[in-house]
């Protein structure tokens, strides 16, 4: 796992990335581009990909009452894939307790940290398997750090993306829609399992309809 590589993206600030607003929008821009180009053919090669990996973009609908123990379950039902997990809800340092705590072992994962600066936890520079970003309001930091996540460490994986709904607080529909087009389609043509959670309470909301039906399955 190339953890090394990806801290040194980080310049040691509070928000690792450190992203000008002109880089963002040419970001964001360029994504678009490519999403949007030739939808047609884009389409026709997703679904051979998706054929030939198996389902690989899923969304779970969890109950509030059962929720980390709907993702104690997700994770013991993965088949050996490193993990990537981006947290908008609970700091890296409890994640990785109450994971242990219930027979998770964390060895091939990655934690993209989006919570424990913003309520003022201090992150420590040791981590070697995890990045702390700012705030769960920069969508377009997690979408970096994600996408570096993904093409830099070896090996099938998977991104675990917890939650939906905290993103949803923190940023208005449309820019979670489009966020998550992002991530489904780019980690779809890498050939990268995505799983995406959202509370129960969340799913008669219209964005996370219109998001559901860009996945290969939904599970309640």
């Amino acid at each position: 796992m190339e953890s090394t590589a990806l801290r040194r993206v980080s310049d040691g600030r509070s928000n690792p990335y450190g992203i000008p607003a002109d880089v963002q929008e040419i970001f964001w821009s360029t994504l678009i581009k490519e999403l949007t180009y030739d939808k047609t053919a884009q389409m026709v090669a997703s679904e051979q990909r998706s054929a030939a990996i198996g389902t690989v973009t899923s969304m779970f609908i969890l109950s509030a009452e059962r929720y980390f123990e709907g993702i104690v379950s997700i994770l013991k039902g993965l088949r050996g894939e490193s993990v990537i997990y981006v947290t908008t809800n609970k700091p890296y340092s409890y994640l990785i307790r109450v994971l242990h705590e219930n027979g998770i072992s964390t060895d091939g994962f990655f934690f993209i940290d989006c919570i424990s600066q913003h309520v003022g936890e201090r992150s420590s520079d040791e981590e070697v398997n995890c990045i702390f970003l700012e705030t769960p309001s920069d969508l377009t930091t997690i979408s970096i750090a994600a996408h570096e996540a993904v093409t830099k460490l070896p090996g099938d994986k998977v991104l675990l993306l917890d939650s939906l709904s905290v993103l949803l607080i923190y940023n208005d529909a449309n820019a979670v829609g489009k966020f998550s087009n992002f991530i489904i389609n780019r980690l779809r043509t890498l050939g990268v399992k995505t799983i995406l959670l959202a509370l129960e309470t969340d799913s008669r909301k219209d964005i996370i309809s219109q998001i559901e039906s860009l996945c290969d399955e939904v599970k309640r």
